[in-house]
C-alpha cells in the first residue's frame, strides 16, 4: 500500500519541473545577467534595456534567477555587428 506522502514525493514538485523543462528545451549554455553585458560590452542595465526592447529574451528559473540563452546572445552580436568589424573581432 503506497501512502499519500510517499506518492506525493514520487511527484516532481512545479519548481522541479519548471528547472527540468527549462534545462531540457535550452539545452545550451544560459547566462547570467553579468556575463552577457560582459560579452555585448555593455552593463546590466542595457541588458535589462535589450529585455524591454525585445532585443534579448530572458529564461526565469525562479522568481529571482534570470539567465539567457547564449544562441539569443549571439543572435544579437550578430545582428549588431557589422561582417566586417565580426571578422576583426572588434565590437562597434
Amino acid at each position: 500500500m503506497v501512502t499519500k506522502h510517499a506518492a506525493e514525493a514520487a511527484q516532481p514538485n512545479e519548481k522541479d519541473m519548471i528547472m527540468s523543462e527549462t534545462t531540457e528545451t535550452t539545452n545550451q549554455k544560459l547566462l547570467k545577467r553579468n556575463e552577457v553585458a560582459a560579452l555585448l560590452r555593455v552593463n546590466t542595465h542595457a541588458v535589462r534595456l535589450y529585455e524591454r526592447q525585445g532585443k534579448l529574451s530572458r529564461v526565469r528559473i525562479n522568481a529571482r534567477v534570470i539567465r539567457y540563452k547564449m544562441a539569443d546572445v549571439q543572435k544579437l552580436i550578430d545582428g549588431a555587428m557589422p561582417a566586417t568589424e565580426r571578422k576583426k573581432g572588434v565590437a562597434s
